[in-house]
């Protein structure tokens, strides 16, 4: 228990001391205000901020050392093992886990998290909200509010009764039941020394979660421990982004394999290349038409059913129609979720970036979900392996 220091009010007498790990690369001037928000943190005993840089130049380390905090370095990143690395380096029994940019909401964020521990000794990890910045765009604002929807809407004290029952899950509730997310988190020290998070390129969080739970132990989502975290990313790390997420996600879900035998590789890229021209032909149009204003599913195609196509209308399309009209429905699907986040229209340039950032994730999404089912059933040519590695670059 943390009791050093000049005497503090009831309930934070016995406060539960922690340590915050947080890994960084070139963060930037803003890194500054989240050491100050971490340090400002009431209600915990704050025993150290450990910083694990992987090769910052721009005066990332002197900054974190400025605040006071440890500083060590690592050639190689790696999201397991690099947090492992920074994880047995604390000395307090709870770990909170965050990233460079992400802000701490209150002054009470940190207590907030590890309060949950209270909940009972099989409670390993606790998982945050993120909310989105002051200065974020319409689709940084939806991607946060549908990452809370899909991962954490309803979810609060989580459990894995076996395994069994959690393959026969629908995959919607299977990823609410691993959902941990490391942009804002706490663990229990001593359940990590048991389960370390496993080295992954992406992912270790999830991972970890749907570990844990196999062992017997929960996982706590608490929404009023909020961080401010949310980017505008740019369309080609969108695609690289959505790629490697999807594929991750359907790999830790077990997900039965679709069916794309008759799919080629060359088919998949065809399709893509048809698909973009159509996205660029459209928008083209809606800029000539001259309104002022667009509602996004106006400048989607009208047709299309569910993404998920029956066995039966599968084998009735040839291989790159197959493509092109799984792409098309991931598509609209991505679109009309915007669409009802903003339900009114949107001047051009705001439909544009909207419609193209959706075909980035369509586009993303689409070639994991390919990935994923040939390599599940034993077809990994070189192309396709080629594709994986450059679309895992960068993320």
């Amino acid at each position: 228990m943390a009791l050093a220091g000049a005497p503090m009010a009831w309930p934070y007498v016995f406060m539960k001391d922690v340590s915050v790990v947080i890994p960084t690369l070139n963060a930037g001037p803003l890194f500054e205000e989240t050491l100050q928000k971490i340090r400002a943190q009431q209600g915990v005993g704050l025993r150290e901020i450990v910083l694990v840089d992987s090769g910052s130049q721009d005066g990332t380390c002197a900054l974190g050392e400025r605040y006071g905090s440890a500083v060590y370095r690592v050639e190689r990143f790696n999201h397991g093992e690099t947090r492992n690395e920074a994880v047995a380096r604390c000395t307090a029994p709870f770990v909170i886990l965050t990233v460079q940019d992400a802000l701490p909401a209150s002054t009470d964020w940190a207590r907030r998290l590890v309060d949950c521990f209270d909940l009972g000794d099989r409670v390993a990890g606790v998982t945050g909200r993120s909310a989105p910045r002051e200065n974020a765009g319409l689709i940084a604002r939806w991607e946060i509010q549908q990452h809370y929807r899909v991962f954490y809407e309803n979810s609060r004290v989580k459990k894995m009764e076996e395994p069994e029952g959690y393959r026969r899950l629908p995959l919607e509730q299977r990823i609410k039941l691993i959902a941990f997310d490391n942009v804002c988190s706490a663990i229990r020290r001593r359940v990590w020394e048991e389960v370390p998070f496993p080295p992954a390129r992406f992912g270790e969080d999830l991972a970890w979660g749907k570990q844990v739970l196999l062992r017997g132990y929960w996982l706590v989502h608490e929404p009023d421990a909020t961080v401010y975290h949310s980017h505008d990313r740019p369309l080609d790390y969108m695609v690289r982004r959505f790629y490697v997420s999807t594929v991750t996600q359907l790999e830790l879900l077990e997900a039965e394999p679709e069916d794309f035998s008759q799919v080629t590789e060359w088919d998949g890229v065809r399709a893509a290349l048809d698909f973009l021209s159509e996205v660029a032909g459209r928008l083209q149009a809606a800029e000539k038409s001259g309104r002022d204003s667009h509602f996004l599913t106006d400048l989607v195609p009208s047709q299309g059913g569910t993404s998920r196509l029956g066995l039966k209308m599968r084998f009735m399309l040839d291989s790159k129609r197959l493509c092109r009209s799984i792409l098309a429905c991931e598509y609209r699907n991505i679109v009309e979720n915007i669409q009802k986040y903003h339900p009114g229209p949107l001047d051009f340039a705001a439909a544009r970036d909207a419609v193209l950032q959706a075909a980035a994730r369509a586009l993303g999404s689409f070639a994991a979900r390919v990935t994923y089912s040939k390599r599940s059933l034993g077809h990994w040519p070189p192309p396709l392996e080629a594709m994986d590695q450059w679309l895992r670059l960068g993320v």
